[in-house]
């Protein structure tokens, strides 16, 4: 898994900035420092815990893409690589679209009969996105949800992600938090040029969703 987020982080990095299209924010969210010149799903934090935050994000579309459950490098760089193509204009379209953060992972927890999907956030101001012509992608949209997030830095792989699942695994259960523990999301915010201050997160859903 090590090569195969290597090779994910150098595609993203080499195709980042490749397409810029729907300029503007929306209505007066302002974006955490950690999103860069990039748009993301707007949110507010509820709660600051010690460790970790409880946000609550709103209604919010995507691109969408399942993935292999071989899951090895190889297939989930093609994941990756249909998304960055319906990016840059392989679409209903043809239209280009600019690239965001975070590259989330929906990955359910002891669940075969569930797919990992990997989705691309699409910016608010896209308000009718072009129809993916790979019919291995989907659009989808994400109501408006509560989650609890745990924030890491470094250059984050499949070991650093379970780690930090784990982690805000044990910080809820010993608060007597309940969560929806079917399924963790890891989102990614950086390019590997990014030497320092690298964001990343892990999401539980809360159960009052």
């Amino acid at each position: 898994m090590v090569a195969g987020s290597t090779l994910v982080l150098s595609l993203l990095c080499l195709y980042g900035t490749a397409a810029i299209a729907e300029a503007g924010t929306s209505g007066s969210f302002k974006a955490p420092a950690f999103c860069g010149k990039y748009k993301c799903p707007e949110y507010k934090v509820a709660m600051n815990y010690e460790t970790f935050e409880l946000r609550v994000y709103e209604p919010a579309q995507w691109i969408t893409t399942t993935v292999s459950k071989e899951k090895n490098s190889l297939e989930k760089l093609s994941s990756f690589r249909r998304l960055l193509e319906y990016m840059k204009g392989s679409n209903s379209e043809n239209k280009m679209i600019e690239m965001t953060i975070p590259t989330v992972e929906y990955v359910p927890i002891n669940n075969p009969s569930v797919n990992e999907t990997m989705s691309f956030y699409l910016p608010a101001t896209l308000t009718n996105p072009p129809q993916p012509t790979d019919p291995k992608l989907f659009l989808t949209r994400s109501n408006k949800k509560s989650l609890y997030v745990k924030s890491f830095g470094g250059f984050a792989i499949e070991h650093e992600y379970i780690k930090q699942a784990k982690l805000l695994e044990k910080e809820l259960l010993q608060r007597g938090i309940p969560f929806v523990n079917s399924a963790i999301q890891r989102a990614s915010y950086n390019y590997p040029s990014v030497r320092s201050n690298r964001h990343n997160e892990v999401w539980y859903l809360t159960k009052s969703n």
